[in-house]
């Protein structure tokens, strides 16, 4: 890379006496192929994204730092404000302990103390950090790239004198912090490090396996996000998009911005930078239960019957998520969906028709809530044959045939002839006759020693079902 450094010609060219206008040889340098990691990106309209990627790196090297001491960091001005972790870097970083510093101050006399602490123990070290002239940057900014072209790799695409320089272009200042961005260096292996640790199956890079939009969505879900699961994405090439979308729309509602479309994203070509700095702001969100887990589905029974109401609430256990904004919608076992009108409260009923396993199935702003809930619909209990009884005299021999579905026992099931002047009757059980599979048949006689109206009530358990 020596071919790309520049000159202190290119440094005098910004400065007051320099001629107006021209472009430097360390602006040629920094636009050249070999001045930049990021040449599939355009910068100019994206200053804020770069600004954000950089200081998403500076803080991943800070963690990755920190790692060992369980010290992580989410936003640098306020966890670095108290000067503990200040003092933990620059432990970290000299290999040696600093003394007289407080872990938990516990006034703003304390964190002061620690602040001073910090830049003090980096003073001796060597790095001036107050009244610095120009020669002094210029050797920070020497000792800074030496270590970083040591530790990390990083060429020194630019001269200390141009990096220090006060008419430095971004676009220059960029292209060299771009190197610390680019494939296995520091700020990507950082970022990949932690995207992975969300993943169920890792990954190995930010393009080509974001394409699908499988991670994207993976890893809005594993935030808390209300993104959709693997099973309802689609896998032909012609959809990816669509996934990428829904990734995108989701992350919007946890708070992470999209730094790039959906149809970048699922390009064979997708520039890893734009993907890394979406992918970066998860990092800043605070990890919220799966959107079932913030739900309650309560039922007054597991079972109900045909033809019965069946009670149904749905509880929000988070402030994150408005009942108003659940919709509950009822399968029944031929797959036919309905949709459950709730109250306020999030209370509604349902009338099944179909005997057999019923769905509730959740959705949150139209995208299906993960989590299974069920419950059973049994047949009406107790149904009497059509025509029912037919006339007859008074002292004859009347016999009533019960058929009570879903198999009951006998002895639940109680019949009484009611005479019409009120009067109750017990009937005697016959011997039973043969049963459907299913069903339990159920016979007993009567004598009606009055003329009139006679009515058969009909109780399972003492519960009155039928007249």
């Amino acid at each position: 890379m020596e071919s790309a450094r520049v000159s202190h010609q290119g440094v005098r060219a910004h400065s007051a006496e320099g001629a107006a206008g021209r472009i430097t040889q360390a602006g040629l340098a920094a636009r050249s192929p070999e001045g930049t990691a990021a040449k599939g990106m355009p910068i100019k309209g994206h200053e804020d994204l770069w600004v954000e990627i950089q200081a998403n790196t500076f803080k991943n090297w800070v963690n990755e730092t920190l790692k060992p001491m369980d010290i992580k960091v989410v936003d640098l001005v306020e966890d670095l404000r108290d000067g503990t972790v200040l003092c933990a870097l620059v432990e970290a970083l000299q290999g040696r302990r600093l003394k007289g510093w407080s872990p938990n101050p516990s006034n703003q006399h304390h964190k002061l103390d620690n602040v001073t602490t910090a830049l003090q123990a980096i003073e001796d070290d060597g790095v001036k950090l107050v009244n610095i002239d120009r020669q002094e940057a210029i050797e920070n900014c020497r000792r800074a790239m030496k270590l970083a072209h040591r530790e990390f790799n990083v060429p020194m695409v630019l001269e200390p004198e141009y990096l220090a320089s006060p008419w430095l272009d971004e676009l220059s200042g960029m292209t060299y912090l771009s190197y610390f961005m680019k494939p296995n260096s520091p700020g990507f292996r950082a970022t990949l490090d932690w995207v992975n640790s969300r993943l169920e199956k890792g990954i190995t890079n930010f393009t080509t396996d974001w394409n699908d939009g499988r991670v994207a969505n993976e890893l809005v879900r594993s935030m808390g996000g209300p993104a959709p699961p693997p099973s309802r994405l689609r896998r032909d090439p012609a959809r990816w998009e669509d996934n990428n979308q829904q990734a995108l729309d989701a992350a919007v509602k946890i708070g992470v911005q999209p730094v790039l479309s959906a149809r970048d994203m699922s390009q064979n070509d997708a520039e890893h930078l734009g993907v890394m700095a979406w992918a970066s702001q998860f990092r800043n969100v605070p990890p919220r239960p799966p959107v079932h887990d913030m739900l309650r589905v309560a039922l007054d029974s597991t079972s109900g019957r045909v033809g019965e109401p069946t009670y149904i609430k749905v509880e929000s256990t988070s402030n994150e998520i408005s009942i108003s904004d659940v919709k509950v919608f009822i399968v029944n076992p031929l797959e036919q969906e309905s949709r459950m009108q709730m109250d306020s409260r999030g209370a509604g009923e349902f009338v099944p028709e179909h005997a057999g396993m019923h769905e509730i199935v959740l959705t949150v702003d139209d995208i299906r809530v993960d989590g299974r809930y069920f419950f059973r619909v049994l047949p009406r209990l107790v149904t009497v044959p059509p025509p029912g009884m037919a006339p007859c005299a008074v002292g004859s021999i009347v016999e009533v045939l019960v058929s009570a579905t879903g198999a009951p026992r006998r002895e639940d099931i109680d019949v009484t002839a009611h005479s019409p002047s009120g009067r109750a009757v017990a009937l005697a059980p016959r011997h039973p006759p043969p049963s459907a599979p299913g069903t339990t048949a159920s016979s007993a006689t009567f004598q009606p020693d009055e003329a009139g109206t006679w009515t058969i009530a009909i109780t399972y358990k003492g519960d009155h079902i039928q007249i």
